[in-house]
């Protein structure tokens, strides 16, 4: 079982750079995987952003991480990965009373 960390709900629109989550976000997301860590012990822990999207609408980031230059990756920070959530799909599932899958496609 695979735990993610984010509880938080603000709400991006990743079709430009402004419309990103900022250095806030990503410190929080961190921290909340940090928290998550310390507590369960005995699962994988990791962490990301969910972007709503139709069906067909780009996904054009992958994962959000801590630079220390462009092409430096800042050491022991772990990478968040960007998800995409189809909207129809949210209600769907929230019509159905059922939990979404947040794994497929």
């Amino acid at each position: 079982m695979q735990l993610l960390a984010g509880p938080d709900a603000n709400q991006y629109f990743p079709r430009y750079k402004g419309s990103l989550p900022g250095w806030p976000d990503i410190v929080k997301q961190l921290y909340y995987q940090m928290a998550l860590e310390m507590v369960v012990t005995d699962e994988t822990v990791s962490n990301c952003f969910a972007f709503p999207a139709g069906r067909g609408t780009p996904r054009p980031y992958s994962l959000a991480r801590l630079y220390i230059s462009p092409e430096n990756p800042a050491p022991g920070f772990p990478e968040i990965e960007c998800r995409y959530v189809d909207i129809l799909g949210v209600l769907e599932a929230y019509y159905s009373k059922r939990k979404l899958d947040l794994n497929s496609p």
